[in-house]
């Protein structure tokens, strides 16, 4: 500082920005030499003794509300489990959960020298530079970051991201660091403030050659571990990659005293698919929605179109009923906003009648503002227009993802070869259709020279092609193909059963699906249980119970949905079925025991 600034020079302002791992001995000199003082950083992250909460404790504040963005629905999921704020307003995804991979390997080792865990294999740092290597070849144009959960671990696979970029010259553009979000891999405290479109999240502990797990996960297994973890985990806006050599089974939960261990055994869970609920579920927040909501869910069900109601995550952005349409499984198109308690409580009318939607639409959806007083005067209106709205987003959205037809040109044979020439009819003339006939000797010559072409043409050998690349070719779009056949008949499957029950059980009611459990009325829930009932397959209370739970797309589950599911069950049975139960149980009991 003294070299920039000498003893005695004083300036306006000094603003310090994201200065909390320096201590406050060394910006004293920094401060001292300013009349002002401006520090920009976030409370949220910014460590008990650091040097920012120490100046907030003597300079005013101002909250600089953040802006939204597009967050990993899973990740944030999580985070909210665990108390963590999110880095912005998570705005709700259209399409369903975001992608949550894994990358499982198998892989074994011991401490280093003075490490008491596993922190690193280099089986995993193959791994990991694999998935680099196919994300840039595959998705140059979406940023990536690797975090490593160890220095130790950090450090390989810098190593191995080094020796990557020396051996393959072709993904120097990828590897630039001058681009605006560059590569990078970092440790969990290399990663504060750092926001990546997709992210890979390497775990690097492991089994020893005996297959036992030190439950000594370094840093997550300290006080600190959750922040640690939680500050990996808000790099990532999109796509997240997890690499391990470990599984949520491999570890026993009761040994875990830290809720940074305990958050990885969560992510762990999410990346095998025991903690998600499936791509048809939609994370939704609690509470009754408005009755006026409810009443149009009814009129926008019974045609056809598919209703959510509270789409959101725990901090961000809700939205009071979400519009999908069957042509577009896993995708919702319309978000309905209303004037409700939410709205009324938003003091700036620019953010409830002009941020709020332009946050949506910039997420991808289409947006319907249906106010209170015109839903209550003519509901139907309302949902026409919503219908229309739906319609039109759906045309957008198939004309977006219609590929453009390539016109392969024909082939055209070397043999082909003609003495006349090529000419259409508006062409301009060719030379041969204004001179003179020719001679008999330029005829002779003329034949002679295009025989001895047609012969050259004939002998020689076809255009030598690439049998590597042509095979590579061809296997890459069999098992393409493939794929795509097994994912559609999949699908095809899923569909044929879906549309056997209905057909069975005949018209479904015109009762919202996915609303809260106290949104359904007594009537309701008797009249959707003997839909499922007019099947005619006989099956226990709790089959179903479960038969019912599916039916209205309720996704929590708790003692009291399934305490007031059972209880519709049981009260809605038929009087022969009840009678017949109560004579089987006596019978029972009236048998003497041998």
């Amino acid at each position: 500082v003294p070299m920039l600034a000498p003893t005695g020079r004083t300036v306006d302002m000094v603003v310090l920005d994201g200065a909390d791992g320096l201590p406050l001995a060394e910006l004293a000199p920094i401060i001292a030499r300013g009349h002002q003082l401006v520090v920009i950083d976030d409370l949220t992250a910014a460590s008990q003794d650091g040097a920012t909460r120490a100046l907030a404790g003597v300079l005013p504040t101002l909250r600089v509300e953040p802006g939204p963005r597009r967050l990993n629905d899973q990740v944030a999921l999580l985070l909210a489990r665990y108390g963590y704020e999110h880095a912005g307003i998570p705005v709700p995804w259209t399409a369903a959960n975001a992608p949550v991979s894994a990358r499982w390997v198998e892989a074994t080792g011991m401490p280093a020298p003075g490490a008491h865990a596993i922190e690193s294999t280099g089986t995993e740092v193959h791994a990991v530079i694999d998935a680099v290597i196919e994300h840039a070849v595959e998705s140059p144009e979406r940023s990536l970051a690797v975090v490593a959960l160890s220095d130790r671990h950090a450090r390989r696979i810098k190593e191995a991201v080094a020796s990557l970029r020396a051996r393959e010259p072709g993904l120097a553009t990828f590897f630039d660091p001058a681009t605006p979000e560059p590569f990078v891999v970092v440790n969990p405290d290399e990663a504060v403030g750092l926001s990546r479109e997709s992210l890979i999240l390497s775990v690097g502990f492991a089994k020893t050659p005996h297959g036992r797990v030190i439950h000594d996960f370094g840093v997550l297994s300290t006080e600190e571990g959750a922040d640690a973890l939680a500050e990996a985990l808000r790099v990532v806006r999109g796509d997240l990659t997890l690499v391990s050599s470990l599984h949520s089974e491999d570890i026993d939960r009761d040994r875990l005293h830290h809720d940074g261990a305990r958050m990885l055994v969560d992510l762990l869970e999410i990346a095998e698919g025991h903690a998600g609920e499936g791509m048809d579920a939609w994370p939704v927040l609690p509470g009754e929605p408005d009755r006026l909501l409810v009443d149009l869910a009814d009129h926008l069900y019974s045609r056809g179109l598919e209703v959510v109601a509270n789409v959101g995550i725990p901090g961000g952005m809700r939205v009071p009923l979400a519009i999908g349409h069957p042509d577009s499984p896993g995708r919702l198109l319309l978000a309905v906003l209303t004037d409700d308690a939410e709205y009324l409580a938003e003091p700036s009318q620019r953010v409830r009648d002009r941020a709020r939607p332009h946050w949506l639409e910039a997420q991808g959806w289409a947006v319907y503002t249906a106010l209170s007083m015109a839903l209550f005067i003519d509901p139907e209106k309302d949902a026409s227009a919503i219908v229309d709205a739906v319609l039109e987003a759906l045309e957008r959205l198939h004309t977006r993802d219609v590929v453009p037809a390539v016109t392969v040109p024909e082939r055209v044979s070397d043999d082909c070869l003609t003495d006349e020439p090529v000419r259409s009819d508006d062409s301009v003339p060719q030379e041969s259709d204004v001179t003179e006939e020719s001679s008999p000797v330029d005829k002779a010559a003329s034949q002679t020279t295009n025989e001895d072409v047609s012969a050259r043409t004939a002998d020689a050998p076809a255009s030598p092609r690439m049998p590597v690349l042509d095979e590579e070719l061809d296997e890459e779009s069999q098992r393409r193909k493939k794929a795509d056949e097994d994912t559609t008949g999949m699908l095809m499957e899923i569909k044929r059963k879906e549309r056997a029950a209905e057909e069975h059980r005949g018209p479904r009611p015109a009762i919202a699906k996915g609303l809260p459990l106290a949104a359904y009325s007594d009537d309701q829930l008797d009249e959707m249980v003997a839909w499922v009932r007019s099947d005619g397959v006989e099956r226990t209370d709790l089959e179903t119970a479960e038969e019912l739970r599916e039916a209205l797309g309720i996704t929590r589950r708790g003692f009291q949905s399934d305490a007031v599911l059972g209880n519709v069950v049981r009260r809605t049975k038929p009087a022969a079925v009840a009678r017949d139960e109560a004579g089987a149980e006596s019978g029972d009991q009236g048998t003497p025991s041998e």
